[in-house]
């Protein structure tokens, strides 16, 4: 029986950066901007946090992670937050 809760797992991307999760990046993606590139992608991987929800091993949510440093402390602000509107359930 299967109980509606779905195994999703949270990660950082890392690199390199497989076609697969560019196009999915792309369609979550795709309410901020017309298309992320390649290049575009790497920078963010390099330089700041894209964490990550998978499910079955496909993205299906992204949210940037910003951090930075200023006199009083270090900030973090979490920026481009999108998500697949559904995940189909598993038959059975």
């Amino acid at each position: 029986m299967h109980d509606g809760s779905a195994d999703i797992h949270y990660s950082f991307l890392k690199l390199p950066i497989s076609r697969i999760d560019l196009l999915a990046i792309n369609k979550l993606a795709a309410e901020f901007k017309g298309s992320v590139s390649i290049a575009e992608l790497e920078a963010t991987v390099m330089n700041e946090h894209l964490a990550i929800a998978r499910h079955e091993g496909k993205i299906l949510g992204m949210a940037t992670l910003a951090v930075y440093h200023k006199p009083t402390g270090y900030v973090g602000i979490i920026e481009d937050v999108a998500r697949a509107l559904t995940i189909a359930p598993k038959a059975g």
